[in-house]
């Protein structure tokens, strides 16, 4: 973890998450480090409203049984696809595997 993420680290309780968005495997990571950090047994225990997770760059499906660990109650994922030119796809249905596409 960057010196960022670790001065801001204790600060995290205090923040009101409901949004998380990034690459899967870096946002595992950093859920990780929050809970073992506060020595609780799930993120929802740090961020009670926490309730949408927005990824993409990679599959999400090898991830998913490790996040599903990580979470006190479920919350919603939605997968985009990204592009250095911007955002061209969004999931529009979480609970389906489609994707939505336009610029």
């Amino acid at each position: 973890m960057g010196t960022t993420y670790q001065t801001h680290r204790p600060q995290s309780p205090q923040w009101d998450v409901g949004t998380v968005c990034g690459v899967p495997a870096w946002v595992q990571i950093v859920l990780e480090e929050i809970i073992k950090y506060h020595n609780v047994k799930h993120i929802h225990e740090i961020w009670p409203n926490l309730a949408i997770y927005i990824h993409g760059g990679v599959s999400f499906e090898p991830y998913r049984e490790s996040f599903q660990k990580l979470l006190g109650k479920p919350i919603t994922f939605i997968e985009t696809y990204m592009a250095s030119e911007g955002s061209f796809g969004f999931q529009a249905r979480p609970r389906h595997q489609r994707h939505q596409t336009g610029a």
